[in-house]
């Protein structure tokens, strides 16, 4: 289990404060391309877990993302829609937010095109189309090892 030893603060600006004096910089992922000459690098997007944000993905990857750097952009994607913070990202990501998740919230309507679709699982109708599904489809007996003829 990973047990944080220092909190990060996070504020609008791309500054980010740990719990000591000394404040750290870092670069978000937004910056503008330099217009450095030299061979064009490939970029790398990076996607966020669900529960979190660039920012906090950004401080997450900052070593690979050094290591990575001479050669590969990366650009880490906000998700679209907003959520609570995920596993891990509290106490630690505290004051980071909002975070975001890529996939709506599910709706626990029986409506939604989905709870519609498919019985749930070990219901009397899943058990009986199952059965229905066996009937139709026998699965052929594979022999067993050792018992087949030379």
């Amino acid at each position: 289990t990973f047990t944080p030893t220092k909190r990060i603060f996070c504020t609008a600006s791309t500054t980010i404060m740990s719990s000591t004096e000394n404040p750290t910089y870092i670069t978000t992922a937004e910056h503008p391309q330099s217009s450095s000459p030299g061979p064009i690098k490939p970029t790398l997007l990076a996607f966020h877990g669900s529960g979190s944000n660039a920012t906090v993905h950004t401080v997450q990857l900052a070593r690979l993302m050094r290591l990575l750097r001479p050669h590969f952009d990366v650009e880490s994607l906000e998700a679209p829609f907003a959520s609570p913070a995920g596993p891990g990202v509290l106490p630690f990501f505290d004051g980071c937010g909002p975070f975001y998740r890529w996939l709506p919230p599910r709706r626990k309507s029986p409506s939604s095109p989905c709870a519609r679709s498919r019985p749930p699982r070990n219901s009397p109708r899943s058990r009986g189309a199952d059965q229905e599904h066996r009937a139709a489809h026998p699965r052929r007996r594979r022999p067993r090892r050792g018992s087949h003829r030379v």
